[in-house]
């Protein structure tokens, strides 16, 4: 009777074994799936990164060049602006003799 009782107790052992040990293969299977998908989620999302910084990095060096022309620019048109101002006040000085010397020829002198 005691053989009985301890193979009873044996198969019942056993089938609680084989339930947890279908439980964890299945819970592992599970967090598998999650994880497969978690990684496939983060390469894309490094990819999307990875286009983001680029994108970035290209508009900020496209702001540099445009920053580096405009300060080139500037540069040019204050030159420009200043030499214009130049031959202006000299033909505004030569007009002014000019005029002068036509209302009052003696002040050559």
């Amino acid at each position: 009777m005691l053989e009985w009782f301890l193979l009873a107790a044996l198969v019942v052992s056993g089938l609680v074994y084989e339930y947890r040990m279908h439980s964890l293969t299945k819970k592992i299977g599970i967090l598998e799936n999650e994880y497969c998908a978690l990684k496939s989620s983060l390469e894309r999302e490094q990819g999307h990164l990875k286009i983001s910084l680029s994108s970035i990095e290209r508009s900020i060096e496209s702001l540099e060049d445009k920053v580096d022309r405009i300060k080139n620019e500037d540069i040019h048109d204050i030159k420009d602006d200043i030499s214009f101002l130049k031959s202006w006040l000299k033909n505004v000085g030569k007009i002014a003799t000019s005029t002068r010397d036509k209302l009052n020829p003696s002040m050559d002198d």
